[in-house]
């Protein structure tokens, strides 16, 4: 959906239009004494801006939405790799210390074997 022209109201400067949009970013012109203020989109709609149109702010809502849904799963496969990552760092080090204790018997033998010898 075109915003651009569209109304909005922020929690401090007040109504602006806005005058430029990108996926991730939102410029807005307030009353001249403000001026243009940007802001990230849609993330600003989730606590600053509301469109002063109900169909315009529903669209942006679920972008919003949309655009939250994706930062959680994000951070679920991401806390997900983490804890593989961890669990993968703790079979190596088991099976280090596994090869270790092997190695210290098998040392520990063929010493025992070499002193019987003599």
């Amino acid at each position: 959906m075109n915003l651009i022209s569209k109304e909005v109201t922020h929690i401090t400067f007040g109504t602006g239009r806005i005058i430029f949009m990108t996926e991730k970013r939102l410029d807005v012109h307030f009353a001249e004494s403000i001026g243009p203020k940007a802001f990230v989109y849609p993330d600003a709609f989730g606590s600053y801006l509301q469109m002063n149109d109900s169909n315009a702010q529903a669209f942006v809502f679920e972008e919003y939405m949309k655009k939250k849904e994706q930062i959680e799963a994000e951070k679920q496969k991401l806390e997900q790799l983490c804890k593989e990552n961890e669990e993968e760092r703790v079979r190596a080090a088991t099976v280090k210390a596994a090869r270790t204790t092997a190695k210290k018997k098998r040392e520990q033998s063929n010493r025992l074997k070499s002193s019987k010898v003599k």
